[in-house]
């Protein structure tokens, strides 16, 4: 295996953060709010420069199929960001566009719906099974899992919840291969900020309806009515709001760990938490009772490597590193991410609907 500086950057809800691995050393990390990198990506550039990788993932949003920066297309770009013209999706169309001048080494990778382990038919009608950085975070918790047994990636069989500051997600692991997920809008109850699975009546009576929306209604909001962060939540769990928003929270997690369960015919072997909230210890410990109270394979964090940065960039960081040939390209290998293909529109099996028509009309109004 050849030494490599490897970096990954996660395009999170409230922060982008970048990892950087220097022969297994941690490098560069940093951590930019999301409203940064929205008004100005020169700032994440800016990063990237001081870390000077061989290697790294860039910011893949809805996924790419594994693609080298040099072969990205402005379709891939729009695919990956749904053409969509929010603040972030074109200032990460930017930020793409700074890779590509400066001739960096990037990989894009795939969201859940574009693995080929994940069978077709779950695939139906479904465009968000897990973003890309879903895919990033699955990737620690399968070499954390691996590192802290002190087995073959292949023999990890696992359900990893992510518990973000915007969305929760939850994907299964059999034999070091994602096999479904489930998260966004397809979630079975509220994230920290988002609403989750929707009613659909709730839709029509708040007539026009726009993504920024889909932001809201999470548990904050039943608590409190704005946004807190989840420090301050977790100091009033035991008022009524907040336990009612807790306990709709918790059981949303609940069903999609049991959901996830029985994708993994052979049985999880434990569940692992990552991601914003199950950093703050109050909601870490509470929501693990009652994950234990329901099931029985053993249920801890993921360690990853570093406390420095967010475990999706951690994730990146070792893609980039087993892309680039370093030591976790098996890690790579076995979950079959350079065999991902085709866009998150193509399982949309809805009558009179085209995907690649859809987005030429969404790129003639890209921004």
């Amino acid at each position: 295996m050849i030494d490599v500086k490897a970096l990954g950057i996660d395009p999170g809800t409230s922060s982008f953060d970048v990892c950087c691995l220097d022969d297994g050393a941690i490098g560069v990390e940093d951590s930019i709010p999301t409203k940064i990198v929205a008004q100005t990506p020169e700032v994440l550039f800016e990063v990237v420069e001081q870390a000077a990788p061989d290697v790294m993932v860039g910011p893949s949003a809805m996924g790419v199929p594994c693609k080298h920066i040099s072969q990205l297309s402005e379709v891939d770009i729009a695919y990956a960001t749904l053409a969509k013209n929010t603040e972030v999706d074109i200032a990460i169309r930017r930020f793409i566009h700074m890779l590509q001048a400066a001739k960096y080494n990037v990989y894009f990778v795939p969201s859940i719906i574009q693995l080929p382990t994940v069978p077709i038919h779950r695939k139906t009608n479904k465009v968000d099974m897990g973003t890309a950085d879903k895919t990033c975070i699955t990737a620690l918790a399968i070499w954390d899992h691996a590192h802290e047994h002190h087995v073959p990636y292949r023999d990890a069989d696992v359900i990893v919840v992510e518990l973000g500051f915007g969305f929760n997600a939850a994907m299964a692991v059999q034999g070091g291969q994602v096999r479904d997920g489930v998260g966004g809008t397809l979630f079975p109850g509220p994230g920290f900020l988002t609403i989750g699975a929707m009613d659909l009546e709730l839709s029509h009576l708040l007539g026009r309806f726009s993504e920024a929306q889909l932001g809201l209604g999470g548990a904050t909001y039943i608590a409190a009515d704005e946004v807190m962060t989840p420090e301050a939540f977790a100091q009033s769990l035991d008022d009524k709001r907040y336990r009612i928003a807790w306990d709709a929270l918790v059981e949303g997690v609940v069903k999609a760990v049991a959901m996830e369960t029985t994708m993994v015919p052979r049985g999880a072997t434990e569940i692992l938490l990552s991601g914003r909230l199950s950093r703050v210890t109050p909601l870490y410990e509470r929501l693990r009772e009652r994950l234990k109270a329901r099931f029985s394979p053993p249920i801890r964090r993921v360690t990853g490597f570093s406390t420095g940065s967010k475990e999706a960039a951690q994730g990146a960081a070792l893609i980039a590193n087993g892309l680039g040939g370093g030591v976790y390209k098996e890690l790579v290998e076995v979950m079959r991410l350079q065999e991902a293909a085709g866009t998150v529109l193509d399982y949309l099996y809805w009558p009179a609907f085209n995907g690649n028509a859809f987005m030429a009309k969404k790129m003639a109004a890209m921004k």
